[in-house]
């Protein structure tokens, strides 16, 4: 287990993201989707954001997860990665949180600083959501081979140093 002592207030959100329980398909399943009852995508959506909340799940996390509290942060244009590999096909969770600049209550986009987080590798995603502070990536039935999780400051125009602090946690593990 991650030995922390004082985890950020973003690591924290981050653990508690990554260990939602995803409601898809709801439960009704197929037959409540064709009359819109139910969750008709998977997490995060408007629905149920990124799931219910089961915290006896973070005791329950194993040595497959990972935890980051990135306190120097990235600059505009500037990126950090951790690779891994799986030997045979698995999965991949992994959450980005990071705690935004204030925004200006007029302007129409709250998010002032701009991260995003990549995969590479055997399979590709770049979610690249820009209203939100934080970001997930989730796949299961990967094929084997290396992958690597990126950070990467897309827009920071404020922050210290120049650089927007975050925390990403992540669980990568074979089937």
């Amino acid at each position: 287990k991650a030995k922390i002592a004082n985890p950020s207030a973003a690591l924290v959100k981050a653990t508690l993201l990554h260990t939602a329980v995803d409601m898809y398909p709801g439960q009704y399943g197929e037959l409540g989707a064709s009359r819109g009852q139910e969750l008709l995508t998977r997490r995060p959506n408007f629905d149920e954001g990124y799931g219910r909340m089961d915290i006896t799940r973070i005791v329950e996390l194993g040595a497959g997860t990972q935890f980051v509290d990135n306190r120097s942060g990235v600059g505009q244009g500037e990126s950090t990665q951790v690779t891994f590999t799986l030997n045979r096909p698995g999965m991949i969770l992994a959450n980005l949180v990071y705690m935004d600049a204030p925004g200006s209550p007029n302007a129409s986009v709250a998010l002032v600083n701009d991260l995003d987080l990549s995969l590479t590798g055997p399979q590709v995603a770049t979610p690249q959501d820009r209203r939100n502070n934080n970001e997930v990536i989730e796949y299961s039935n990967l094929p084997a081979g290396t992958y690597t999780l990126t950070v990467t400051g897309f827009k920071v125009p404020q922050g210290k140093n120049g650089k927007q602090a975050y925390a990403l946690v992540y669980t990568a593990r074979e089937n």
